[in-house]
């Protein structure tokens, strides 16, 4: 009888274990294919004395080369520019040559070319924190739900960018339209100034490949301009 029950005892845990699933895994890293091409809608609202300003735009993504090494080249191109003020929605000028950013990435997807216009730009405080919310880089091992982890940003100023510190969380796997996505959880805050501006909101990838679904940040203290600071809500979504 003994005997009888241990065999049970052990056909209920080898039953167990048949059918535990482990926690799935991502490498948050983006694997692009020469010729894929990524479409978002693009929205930023500005909030400020009363007063709420929102700029839209339609982003276009191209994979133009990708290198055996797994270095890419991506092209960016905008359009459709509106501004909307007061409830009236206005159209704005579009980029007079009209060609695209051409940007070469590494495998890892750390940008590895120079803009053309960096030198000659002037430092922009509110365009510096923008550029914070889609900073990405992902981990060097996979990680799992409920992995965490912290990014810390040199100040730069060329860029006119504060020093500042991310955490990040995988919050776990959802759908958003046809995608099958990870979401990732983002608290970001500057380390210096007297004024540190801070964001937190959610960063979405395609669990396929780990390309970018979606951003959808709130900036707090954003620097308007050097005596405005407001609040910015920032959405990115694929279509």
């Amino acid at each position: 009888m003994r005997v009888l029950t241990a065999l049970l005892a052990v056909g209920a845990l080898v039953s167990i274990a048949a059918v535990r699933r482990d926690d799935p895994t991502y490498s948050l890293t983006w694997k692009p294919t020469e010729g894929q091409t990524l479409d978002y809608n693009f929205v930023a609202k500005v909030t400020a004395e009363s007063s709420t300003i929102e700029f839209l735009t339609d982003i276009h993504l191209k994979v133009t080369k990708v290198e055996t090494n797994g270095d890419y080249t991506l092209e960016t191109t905008r359009d459709h520019l509106k501004v909307v003020k007061d409830g009236e929605e206005h159209e704005l000028p579009q980029p007079e040559d009209g060609k695209p950013d051409v940007d070469k990435y590494n495998a890892h997807g750390d940008k590895i070319s120079k803009d053309d216009d960096e030198e000659d730009s002037d430092p922009d405080p509110m365009t510096g924190i923008l550029e914070r919310t889609t900073d990405f880089d992902a981990p060097e091992k996979p990680v799992k739900k409920g992995d965490k982890w912290t990014k810390k940003f040199k100040s730069d100023e060329k860029k006119a960018q504060k020093a500042g510190e991310a955490d990040y969380e995988v919050v776990g796997e959802a759908k958003a339209g046809s995608y099958d996505i990870v979401n990732v959880a983002v608290k970001y805050h500057d380390t210096e100034g007297d004024h540190p501006a801070k964001f937190e909101g959610t960063l979405s990838f395609n669990v396929k490949d780990m390309s970018p679904v979606g951003i959808d940040v709130q900036v707090k203290d954003a620097p308007l301009d050097e005596d405005t600071r407001g609040d910015v809500k920032v959405t990115m979504t694929r279509k």
